[in-house]
């Protein structure tokens, strides 16, 4: 029987192999090797039924450099290698699954005439190691210890690498092997079966997001940015791909890349409200205040619901109230460095202009706060944190002088 699995606490699926109809499924090859075979390849055989692996090697590959194109030797060279490894280590057993593999299809080229013996062992093999895996994932999945979780995942991972060996065009084996490696803690060996899987097409959502996941934690962000792009260029409207995309950005100090790619989304898709989004807190970052309103109001238009956007839209009205105080505050500095050298009149202009400035930043600190406060509701009935827009609506209440307001939100904002 076969099994499908899922993995925690990621949610990965290990796909189970797919049924084959073998009319001859236990066959058993007969030895290739037939009595008028030469000696040397009769001794190699005693050797493998003595289990002397070493000279049975030694044999074969020397008959293999003076006669190479003699499909008998690769045979037997094939038979050699499994049965080593069905008797070593992981890292060993997949030295002798790769060679068993070649040795097979070496077979093939020189025989091609008679394939099907060959064709069944290869399927045997295969179907034994993906088992194998599926078994011990099963395993994994059950046991409590930490340790033997983790050593039966990793077996499961070399299992299902050994049967993507024996059909390196099969999908489900990289996958598994992917996703056996990462529930086994070791997300490096899941880097190469990942990239195997989306260059064998049809990709999913997930292979570019946990491949690129793994190259920024294992500090490979140029990597990511390259695959994240990819991700983005063939699924343009998930979010996951997006935040990584722009967080690999920001690991390579891409910054004016990510604004200039988000722009030029921008103009292609004005109603994709992710990309508004992005481009909008992008421009938040680098202080481009005007810009960054006018995207995320875009965003805030187009789904209203969404929690971020109407809050940085709330931050980037402040933080530009904030600029045009500091504007206020130079002015006011300048007029009390010169004031005994200005007339009452000029005193009274420069006043003015401090007064009007003083007014555009509150008018700003206003219409940051119906979009705060929709961010506090929407954060409430999510059961989201909203202490951060508490925050930023008491600054904005105490620069409008909305003191009933403000008390409403001092313990939310923990003041």
């Amino acid at each position: 029987m076969y099994y499908a699995m899922s993995l925690p606490p990621a949610n990965y699926t290990v796909i189970a192999m797919k049924r084959i109809t073998l009319l001859v499924a236990l066959f058993v090859m007969v030895a290739a090797v037939a009595p008028a075979a030469s000696a040397q390849l009769r001794r190699a055989e005693r050797a493998l039924s003595d289990l002397n692996y070493e000279e049975a090697h030694a044999i074969v590959e020397a008959y293999i450099a003076e006669k190479p194109e003699e499909h008998r030797a690769y045979e037997l060279l094939a038979r050699l290698h499994k049965a080593q490894a069905d008797t070593t280590d992981w890292e060993v057993y997949l030295v002798h699954t790769e060679g068993m593999a070649a040795a097979y299809r070496k077979v093939l080229e020189l025989r091609p005439r008679d394939p099907g013996q060959v064709g069944r062992e290869l399927l045997l093999a295969y179907q034994n190691a993906f088992m194998g895996g599926v078994d011990a994932f099963n395993e994994a999945q059950a046991v409590a210890d930490d340790a033997s979780r983790e050593m039966l995942f990793m077996q499961a991972s070399y299992q299902f690498q050994a049967a993507a060996l024996v059909m390196p065009d099969s999908l489900d084996p990289h996958l598994n092997w992917a996703f056996a490696a990462i529930s086994g803690g070791d997300q490096e060996r899941a880097i190469g079966p990942l990239k195997k899987a989306l260059e064998m097409g049809q990709p999913e959502i997930d292979w570019y997001v946990y491949l690129g996941r793994i190259y920024i934690t294992s500090e490979r962000v140029e990597e990511a940015v390259d695959v994240l792009e990819e991700g983005v260029e063939t699924f343009g409207d998930n979010e996951d791909l997006q935040s990584l995309l722009l967080a690999a950005y920001a690991e390579t100090g891409q910054h004016d890349r990510a604004i200039e790619r988000y722009r030029d989304r921008a103009v292609a898709m004005p109603d994709d409200r992710i990309t508004r989004y992005n481009l909008g807190s992008l421009l938040l970052q680098s202080e481009q205040y005007d810009e960054a309103i006018e995207h995320l109001q875009a965003a805030v238009g187009i789904d209203s619901t969404h929690i971020d956007s109407h809050y940085n839209l709330g931050a980037a009205y402040i933080n530009k109230a904030t600029e045009v105080q500091e504007e206020a505050v130079a002015l006011d500095e300048a007029l009390r460095a010169q004031r005994d050298s200005l007339s009452q009149e000029e005193i009274d202009a420069r006043q003015e202009e401090i007064f009007a400035v003083e007014d555009i930043k509150r008018g700003l600190m206003a219409e940051a706060i119906p979009y705060l406060e929709r961010a506090r509701e929407l954060a409430v009935a999510t059961g989201n944190d909203p202490s951060a827009t508490c925050r930023a609506l008491y600054q904005a209440y105490a620069q409008t002088d909305q003191m009933e307001k403000l008390a409403g939100v001092e313990a939310c904002a923990g003041y």
